[in-house]
């Protein structure tokens, strides 16, 4: 409950990583902690974020390549953050995933028409998502890259 109510923060501090941008914005600490940890083990520059304008604002700022944001935040709306990072010059080309908790067809068609380049119900796949961000971002499927770390 503390985290519904503290001030958005812009923390432009990326986790360790790679070089690819990826913002995760969810209210939910333990979805955005795995999100984070996803993305970092899998070598991703990620920042996070809980609110609808802390996630705005910092997309704004660190104009990531992919988008995961779910529909219920701290302070405000995924879909609606989708619809403000689309209209924005600045974060328009960004791929936007919206992650929910209503697996309803209503909900997904909401977030198509806010702009979301995917919509994905919860409990989505970890590992579904770095698939969408390898798309997005590039790089070889793990396979491909354990290959070639091992000289194969």
């Amino acid at each position: 409950m503390a985290e519904a109510t503290r001030k958005p923060k812009i923390d432009l501090q990326p986790r360790p990583g790679g070089t690819h941008a990826v913002l995760v914005a969810s209210g939910d600490g333990d979805i955005r902690r795995l999100l984070c940890d996803t993305f970092q083990n899998d070598t991703y520059l990620v920042h996070e974020e809980a609110t609808e304008d802390g996630a705005v604002a910092l997309a704004l700022i660190s104009r990531p390549a992919l988008v995961v944001i779910d529909s219920e935040l701290s302070a405000g709306n995924g879909v609606r953050a989708c619809i403000r990072l689309k209209e924005h010059r600045l974060t328009r080309d960004c791929k936007v995933v919206v992650i929910s908790g209503h697996a309803t067809l209503e909900e997904q068609a909401r977030a198509e028409a806010a702009g979301a380049d995917t919509f994905r119900a919860k409990p989505f796949s970890p590992l579904e998502l770095i698939e969408i961000a390898r798309a997005v971002c590039g790089g070889p499927p793990r396979a491909e890259r354990t290959a070639t770390a091992s000289g194969m």
